[in-house]
């Protein structure tokens, strides 16, 4: 970036400072700035991208309000390759590939269990922990089964939230 541009933009984000409402009448100030050398057309380029920046949100998190969509793979952090044994994992994964669970549960399962166990987490502890978290979730899971998976058989549940 040139320092001619870096200098215009300083000088358009001081005026905003200064005077918020100049975007909504830059009349003056393009004057100005036309009268100080600048071309037309490189303040209103200068403008247009102070305007863009300032309308976009400053964090690429979605907000909390928005619901997580798997887009692909979910690679395990390290943290969760030492603690749940691969079989968890795959459990964890039948869950959600069986429509029993969303990416945001899934979520939800791993963290708990992980806050939920010290040492290895094996298929029985994520089953108990995934039971936990659908009940928490209003899903009745009987007693009688043990393992969510078998709910599928009784009940056709595809999407929680």
């Amino acid at each position: 970036m040139s320092e001619r541009w870096l200098l215009l933009l300083n000088t358009l984000t001081q005026s905003l400072i200064d005077d918020p409402g100049f975007i909504d009448d830059p009349g003056e100030l393009l004057e100005e700035l036309v009268a100080d050398g600048y071309q037309l057309n490189e303040v209103e380029i200068a403008m247009a991208w102070l305007g863009r920046f300032l309308a976009e949100p400053f964090s690429d998190a979605p907000p909390a309000s928005e619901e997580i969509h798997s887009t692909g793979l979910r690679a395990q952090s390290l943290e969760e390759q030492l603690s749940f044994s691969p079989e968890a994992f795959g459990y964890l994964l039948r869950l959600e590939n069986s429509g029993l669970i969303d990416p945001s549960l899934r979520e939800e399962i791993l963290e708990r269990a992980l806050m939920s166990f010290e040492s290895e987490i094996g298929e029985d502890e994520m089953k108990t922990v995934s039971r936990m978290v659908l009940m928490d979730h209003g899903v009745p899971v009987p007693d009688s089964l043990p393992d969510p998976l078998e709910l599928l058989g009784k009940t056709r549940i595809r999407h929680l939230h």
